[in-house]
């Protein structure tokens, strides 16, 4: 019987995506090389939609000075694009905008660096994240998976690439075709690229066989894809009949020697129809197996798969149903099946595999296999065979008879016909529910012999001369039987669930412990650990790194020796399984299995079981899914590393760019005034009045010296973000530090006052006095920078040295009455290249190196505002220090 319902697992994938947040449709224009019309057909397309009333926004547009690009960009809103070099997209104001349709060309395009994203693709991303749908364009070979395929056909390495995952999850795709040849006069013809690049393209990349080769990848990717669409309609709309628009071949494989021929016979067929194939193996529990039987099963399976087919293991009651409705349910037109002969005699209304697949599924395609000999002996239909008859069964069962007996020998006068029939039964049901079903079945005949013997007559003897009673006893019989094999079928799905649920259990257990590791050897090692535990096997797992295996774990006896070493190797490097009962090295006393996700490999899983408990398909499928389930950790866990050294070189990219920025006018600032006083004292000589002489030689000294606390100030921000800005602690004297710091500023204060207010006790601090003099030099030069010397007070600078011995800290201010900082500024003003609202200019690196200097001496640096104007910068530090350190004995 058929099952005509829709799958219950995609409606409720349905419905979960119509619950999700709507995310942008992005359309790809997909074509085989430049300059078949990718770009084109997608302003075109977009002209239309504008026409149609639907806002359109080119975020950017690769025109690369072709006059028909340029001539079809006229007309539509063009997205300003941030000044980079080269300029690019700018994505904050695309989000900003939220057009209906935004057009983004190149989706294979490297950003300028200190952009937010590297990629391109990576902003077309977050567009749709945020709801808007985005076209975009890209040629084949930019694809991940067909780089390596590009680079055979074209002996050219593409380096920039999309992930597959982007184009998969495109809402539609849209190929822009163009035969080799009319491309090829594009080229000629200066429509594509300049003279010098035509002519290197036309000997390279351009020559007909690869654009031949690139445009046929085209083809099956965008037929691939309508493949898609179809299924994705088909599972939409429920449909279960089997649509026939391209040939999709099923093989049903079974432990019998001749499924590896049916196996073969359907890779040739699907070869010669270029067709996609699936093989299915089937396990029921009205076929008898083996050990032996259920390794070659999973032989034929495996030869199937490295046939090219896509393997599955399916358990059901019965075998045509399951075959037609997986058949539907992949849109598979074509099946193949093994035709085995018959042994002996088979009654006659009953039907073949084939014929009963013909009937339930008359919109398939047929292929019947011929074997040359009947089923082996292991494989016929046996419902009755299972485990050796305990002898305890036996007893039971013949107890329970017995006392059902017993109890109607008692109640010989109270109880009818019909109630001693039933005690039987009861007797039969508990014996069918609770023993073996050979046991149930002795059960049976043991009752109707009881009930004939004891309770029909004539008594005590085995005649029967009522046909009334031969009803009676073949009904019994027949409900024995009935209710024997519900009970073993009860059984058998009984342990089943339970092996479900212990595979389940182990399988969220192993889940859990993954979402808490820090690192790939956590993820292997439990990966180790719960591959050991669920199948009792010796597990090793090696992590692969720079080229060599590293042994991360292992659990039970270790697969050691130089030729188990070069089976995991093999494994790693290659993708594939190796080792005992696979075609590669069988020899090998273990098997290994890549930890890999799709491309990337991160090492090798061994495992030394008994063969069963390698050929047993639960235990196969429960490894597999863990290592599935660690490789997808690994995976996140690489792509967040590779995540936050792209964010690491973004940061880098961005704090040199304002460097070179912030810092350029700082260096040019002193060494033009330097060089002008220096070029007119050197070409003047005496002829410079000696007033002017000193006045230009005091300049000079001014910005020699402005420059050197410039350099300085990088010097320290180097070592900042080399993380190597560590003091070395001495004794020092606070008052002296001040005093040091004041003292230099002074030659540069341009007749300032720059006022110490300081106790006569000496302040002792256990500091770096190098870099606590250059903080308070920082602050200084700050200070006297924003503060004008037409105020009040001359614009003079305070610098206070303030202790409270109670908490043990020391605070050094400098104040000044200056604008004062905004309270919206304190917190970001200590950042590297911050600045103020208010214009003073300054590389922004000194009040960075402040906050620096405080916190490796264990302080903080932050900023208040001062009574009656003004601001008031304060260190606070501690006093003392660390322990070991000589304390000096100091006299005031």
């Amino acid at each position: 019987m058929s099952d005509d319902r829709p799958d219950p697992e995609r409606l409720l994938a349905a419905a979960k995506a119509s619950e999700a947040p709507r995310r942008g449709r992005l359309k790809v224009f997909l074509g085989a090389a430049a300059g078949v019309g990718k770009t084109c057909s997608m302003l075109d397309a977009a002209h239309d939609a504008q026409r149609a009333g639907r806002p359109v926004l080119v975020g950017v547009v690769e025109h690369h000075e072709r006059a028909e690009t340029l001539r079809r960009v006229a007309g539509l809103t063009l997205l300003p694009r941030r000044p980079t070099t080269p300029p690019e997209m700018d994505l904050d104001a695309a989000l900003a905008a939220r057009p209906a349709l935004l057009l983004v060309d190149e989706l294979a395009h490297t950003n300028a660096p200190g952009s937010r994203h590297p990629k391109r693709w990576q902003d077309v991303m977050e567009l749709r994240d945020a709801g808007i749908d985005v076209w975009t364009t890209l040629n084949i070979q930019h694809i991940e998976s067909m780089n390596d395929v590009v680079q055979r056909l074209t002996g050219v390495v593409v380096r920039e690439t999309v992930p597959d995952r982007v184009i998969d999850e495109a809402d539609e795709i849209e190929l822009v075709d163009l035969p080799p040849d009319e491309l090829l006069e594009r080229l000629r013809g200066g429509k594509v690229y300049g003279a010098d690049a035509t002519n290197r393209a036309l000997a390279g990349f351009f020559r007909k066989g690869n654009l031949l080769a690139l445009r046929e990848l085209a083809l099956r990717r965008a037929a691939a894809r309508v493949g898609e669409q179809v299924d994705d309609w088909r599972d939409a709309a429920a449909t279960q009949a089997v649509w026939t628009a391209s040939d999709r071949v099923l093989v049903a494989i079974g432990p019998s020697p001749h499924s590896a021929r049916v196996v073969r016979v359907a890779a040739r067929l699907a070869r010669a129809l270029d067709a996609p194939w699936r093989a299915l193996l089937v396990r029921t529990p009205t076929v008898r197996e083996d050990d032996e039987a259920r390794s070659r099963a999973l032989a034929h399976l495996r030869l199937a798969e490295q046939l090219g087919a896509q393997g599955e293991i399916v358990e059901a009651e019965a075998l045509p149903e399951t075959i037609v409705a997986y058949a539907r349910r992949h849109n598979l037109n074509t099946v193949v099946l093994g035709a085995t002969q018959r042994a002996g005699w088979s009654w006659p209304w009953r039907r073949s595999l084939s014929e009963e697949v013909a009937r339930l599924g008359p919109e398939l395609v047929l292929h019947g296999v011929p074997s040359e000999g009947p089923s082996p002996a292991n494989l016929r239909p046996n419902p009755r065979a299972q485990a050796p008859l305990p002898p305890r069964d036996v007893a039971s069962a013949l107890g329970v008879v017995a006392l059902a007996t017993a109890l109607g020998v008692v109640s010989q006068g109270l109880l009818s016909e019909s109630d001693r029939v039933m005690l039987f039964l009861a007797a039969v049901g508990w014996a069918a529910f609770g023993l073996h079903r050979a046991a149930a079945a002795i059960a049976a005949v043991a009752a109707i012999t009881a009930l004939n013997f004891f309770f029909t007559e004539p008594y005590y003897t085995f005649w029967v001369t009522d046909s009334h009673n031969l009803l009676t006893f073949v009904g019994v019989g027949l409900i024995s039987a009935a209710v024997a094999n519900l009970a073993g079928r009860m059984r058998a799905r009984a342990a089943e669930a339970e092996g479900r649920a212990a595979e389940a259990q182990a399988l969220y257990t192993f889940g859990r412990q993954l979402a808490s590791v820090s690192g790939p050897d956590e993820a292997l090692q439990a990966l180790a650990s719960r591959a050991a535990d669920a199948l009792s096997a010796a597990v090793c797992v090696w992590r692969l790194q720079d080229g060599e295996l590293i042994l991360i774990a292992a659990h039970g006896a270790p697969l050691v020796g130089q030729a188990e070493h070069a089976t995991a190797w093999w494994a790693a490097s290659h993708g594939a399984q190796a080792g005992a009962g696979t075609s590669t090295l069988p020899n090998a006393e273990g098997l290994y299995l890549p930890v890999q996700h799709n491309a990337e490999r991160f090492g090798v899983l061994g495992m030394r079981a008994a063969g069963a408990a390698l050929d047993d398909p639960d235990r196969q499928h429960l490894l597999q899914t863990m290592l599935d389930q660690c490789s997808l950790v690994l995976a996140r866990q690489r792509l967040a590393e590779a995540a936050a050294r792209s964010s690491r070189a973004a940061e880098i990219e961005r704090v040199r760019s304002n460097l070179l920025a912030s810092v350029s006018h700082d260096l040019r600032t002193p060494l033009a005034a330097i060089t002008g006083s220096a070029t007119t004292l050197a070409e003047l000589g005496d002829r410079v009045p000696s007033a002017r002489r000193a006045e230009m030689l005091g300049e000079i000294a001014a910005e020699a010296l402005r420059l050197e606390r410039l350099l300085e100030n990088l010097l320290h921000l180097t070592r900042l973000d080399a993380g190597a800005l560590t003091p070395r602690l001495e004794w020092e004297v606070a008052q002296d530090l001040v005093g040091v710091a004041v003292g230099r500023m002074r030659r540069t204060s341009q007749g300032r006052a720059i006022l110490i207010h300081a106790p006569e006790e000496p302040i002792m601090l256990a500091a770096d006095g190098r870099l606590l003099e250059q903080a308070l030099v920082n602050l200084i030069e700050n200070a006297l920078r924003h503060t004008s010397g037409d105020s009040a007070d001359g614009g003079a600078v305070e610098v206070a040295v303030e202790v409270n011995e109670a908490a043990g800290r020391a605070r050094l201010t400098v104040s000044d009455r200056g604008p004062g900082v905004p309270e919206a500024e304190r917190a970001r003003i200590f950042e590297t290249f911050a600045r103020g609202s208010t214009p003073s200019g300054g590389a922004g690196l000194g009040l960075a190196i402040v906050r620096a200097v405080a916190q490796v001496h264990g302080g903080e640096a932050r900023v208040e505002a001062r009574e009656g104007g003004g601001a008031r910068f304060v260190l606070d530090l501690p006093v003392g220090g660390p322990e070991g350190l000589h304390t000096p004995e100091v006299t005031p």
